[in-house]
């Protein structure tokens, strides 16, 4: 996770049967660490 001037950078692995969870992780860690000021979009590409 990379926060750059209000910008929230993520990168994950999601591997098959625990993608759910993975993305769960992720939105969490995002919400977590960036301030409430910073967008950020997911993309999943497969």
């Amino acid at each position: 996770l990379t926060l750059h001037t209000q910008v929230a950078i993520a990168l994950a692995h999601l591997d098959g049967g625990e993608t759910r969870e993975s993305i769960k992780n992720m939105l969490e860690e995002l919400t977590k660490y960036a301030p409430q000021n910073t967008d950020y979009d997911v993309y999943i590409v497969g």
